[in-house]
């Protein structure tokens, strides 16, 4: 029997240009080659990972009627994942990630939330998400949605006996709920 997660979580369109290395405050530097578009976001990164793994996968999030939303949602899908509970938000854009990629690796990154910020927010939002969550065997959520909404979903998923699990880096790296760089489970 296949394994049903729900990540509730955050959708990106990540703006990768790869620099020399990291810039300092105020300077200018030229990237090398051109700007990659990049469908991201912590949610559906995690989304993406379950189902090419094996597992049945719906994502819940926000993303804005732009272009950038219709191209999240069509990455999710083309990796077989339920997109039911993505609301196309009318009022914000979506969300972004503008990174910045040095050759050895190391990064900049500055997201701008857009949609990501209301995930949960409304009440009809949230009642199809705990409706979803009980036929789920897990549900997978990060920072990168309101910490109100984090707080509901793992409440109730503790109320139904559904195990859930939380990324709960944020962005400075730092300690957040007592887990520091790790995953909390809450089951």
């Amino acid at each position: 029997m296949q394994r049903r997660i729900l990540v509730v979580g955050s959708l990106n369109m990540d703006q990768v240009v790869r620099v020399p290395r990291i810039p300092v405050l105020g300077e200018t530097l030229l990237g090398a080659g051109s700007l990659r578009l990049v469908p991201g976001g912590k949610g559906a990164n995690q989304a993406v990972a379950a189902a090419r793994l094996g597992g049945s996968v719906a994502m819940a999030g926000r993303v804005g009627a732009d272009p950038f939303g219709a191209q999240l949602v069509q990455a999710l899908q083309t990796n077989s994942i339920d997109t039911s509970l993505v609301v196309v938000d009318r009022e914000e854009a979506s969300g972004v990630a503008f990174i910045f990629l040095g050759p050895d690796g190391d990064n900049a990154i500055v997201v701008a939330s857009g949609a990501n910020a209301r995930v949960g927010q409304d009440t009809i939002e949230l009642a199809r998400i705990f409706e979803a969550m009980q036929s789920a065997n897990a549900v997978v959520l990060q920072l990168e949605i309101p910490l109100e909404t984090v707080q509901k979903v793992i409440a109730h998923a503790h109320k139904l006996g559904v195990p859930a699990i939380w990324l709960a880096q944020w962005t400075t790296g730092g300690e957040y709920g007592g887990c520091k760089n790790s995953c909390c489970y809450a089951a």
